[in-house]
């Protein structure tokens, strides 16, 4: 049965998992695989095959799923700010030509580890780059920011948006 999981926010079909390591221990002992077996199927409750949470609702459909708190267009991306996460999505002719035919990316707020916030100057864009847990950034400035899969550039018009969602981050992920 899907249901919606509240921390990775999208709908799933919950799943037990069978601990084999467990159940090898136990089955030293004379009646520790039998006590383990009853505890899979009686106790055990299912969790979310993907963040492996246990807060689920009704599954809701896609959209309300999906519902952006912030939605904010750049050059070549589109910053999507969920509860739990965030949406990196490349459209239109900048982002083919600066990223290729890269698809979404979507980092959730617990593996951001830092955001690099540049204001436009007077000839050079600003942009919000994510640093995640695991991975090298870029360090070349614009130049190198324009071609980094977790940057968006912005134009002036555009950098208030992007700082109020990089303070709702920051927020989050402190």
């Amino acid at each position: 049965m899907v249901k919606y999981c509240e921390i990775c926010e999208r709908n799933v079909e919950p799943k037990k998992k069978f601990n084999w390591i467990v159940f090898l221990v136990l089955f030293l002992s004379v009646i520790g695989p039998l006590v383990y077996v009853l505890y899979y199927f009686l106790l055990k409750g299912k969790r979310c095959p993907i963040c492996n949470g246990k807060q689920f609702d009704k599954a809701i459909n896609s959209r309300k799923a999906r519902r952006a708190m912030m939605e904010i267009k750049g050059h070549g991306g589109i910053l999507i700010v969920n509860k739990n996460n965030i949406i990196i999505k490349r459209k239109g002719i900048n982002a083919f030509l600066l990223h290729g035919m890269k698809g979404d990316k979507e980092i959730p707020m617990k593996s951001i580890t830092s955001i690099q916030f540049k204001r436009n100057g007077r000839i050079t864009s600003g942009y919000i780059q994510f640093s995640i847990k695991g991975s090298s950034e870029s360090k070349g400035g614009i130049m190198s920011a324009t071609n980094d899969e977790n940057t968006i550039v912005f134009s002036k018009k555009e950098e208030n948006e992007f700082e109020k969602a990089k303070d709702y981050i920051m927020k989050k992920i402190q």
